[in-house]
């Protein structure tokens, strides 16, 4: 095996993973930095980027609610509250969180990759149907109970993947603990493997929509010309294109599942497993919508103004060119006149030159 992802010490022979998985083999100041990398990047996806999001939508007129999107923002905040559930309570290092809160966020950590991976689906699977007909069959159906199933499909999912969990860890307290892993609680039994199993599952069809929708798309020549005004009543083309890089990303994500589900001992699966939230923000929250709402745009064009004007002015200088005094006196005063004067009086003037 190669180096650690994180350690470059010559004796480091062992995986990031495997060190996670063994917290006892490393430092403290190695724990530090870890458990430090993880939650940045789960917090400023999922408690930062996420409410922003919502929050812009909620209270900004320039932002379209899409429910669907507003849907799958709520699911990663979530998921990001199951991973942090030990920190925020002060019991990320040290002795073992009560079993409560232990076996809490275990139940938690396992229900939120489906959580996550069906909001995913319920969004995929809402642009696919939009493109269906002009005004999108979901769209149509707004607070019917085909629309309101798949808004809620991924809390069912979560709601009975986490009372599962709950009580395989309160029936194997033994098996409930922090300082297995170095970041959340986890149970220390094989039943827990059919979480990965079922994300994985949902991923494939997550991207294999993605693949249908694309060659829908591909197929409409004309649906990129006249999505502006078919989007009147459907989500926006923009989003198709940002729910399609996400899926590519999800591509990682449901190899991290495999990795899990394998325990290959490789670092892959825990650094995108971190990452899910920021890149979610990240893919969304660079609309152009969002980025007008928080000034961005603005902020931008205010401080590329000079250089606008400098390039404006390069492009707008005119070119030296030699003519007859004649010449001069007859285009200035061509120009000079004002753009109504009737064609008799252009010619009076020319006498007059």
């Amino acid at each position: 095996m190669g180096l650690s992802f994180f350690f470059n010490s010559p004796n480091a022979t062992s995986h990031l993973s495997e060190f996670i998985l063994h917290p006892g083999d490393g430092t403290r100041s190695q724990q530090n930095a870890l458990i430090a990398g993880f939650m940045f990047l789960q917090i400023f996806g999922g408690h930062f980027g996420m409410p922003l999001i919502l929050l812009t939508i909620v209270l900004s007129k320039k932002v379209q609610k899409n429910p669907m999107l507003v849907n799958f923002c709520v699911c990663w905040f979530i998921y990001t509250t199951s991973y942090t559930l030990v920190l925020y309570a002060g019991k990320q290092t040290g002795p073992e969180p009560p079993i409560e809160l232990c076996v809490m966020q275990a139940a938690f950590v396992y229900g939120s990759p489906v959580l996550t991976s069906m909001a995913g689906l319920a969004l995929v699977l809402h642009l696919y149907l939009s493109l269906q007909t002009a005004k999108g069959v979901l769209s149509r159906a707004a607070g019917g109970w085909r629309f309101m199933l798949l808004l809620g499909s991924p809390y069912i999912l979560f709601l009975i993947f986490t009372v599962a969990m709950v009580v395989v860890g309160a029936s194997n307290e033994d098996t409930v603990s922090r300082s297995r892993y170095l970041f959340y609680c986890t149970i220390n039994l094989p039943v827990v493997n059919v979480t990965p199993a079922t994300s994985g599952l949902i991923m494939l069809v997550v991207i294999l929509l993605e693949v249908l929708t694309g060659i829908e798309l591909y197929r409409r020549q004309k649906a990129l010309k006249n999505m502006a005004r078919v989007q009147q009543d459907g989500p926006p083309l923009h989003l198709f294109v940002r729910v399609g890089i996400f899926s590519l990303y999800s591509v990682l994500s449901l190899a991290s599942c495999i990795g899990f589900w394998s325990k290959t001992g490789d670092d892959f699966p825990y650094i995108v497993q971190a990452s899910l939230p920021t890149a979610a923000f990240v893919i969304f929250g660079t609309q152009q919508d969002f980025l007008r709402a928080w000034g961005i745009i603005a902020v931008a064009r205010f401080i590329s103004r000079p250089f606008r004007r400098r390039s404006t002015s390069k492009q707008s200088s005119a070119i030296p060119v030699a003519l007859p005094t004649s010449d001069l006196k007859r285009q200035d005063t061509v120009d000079s006149l004002p753009t109504t004067v009737s064609e008799k009086d252009s010619e009076k003037v020319l006498e007059i030159v």
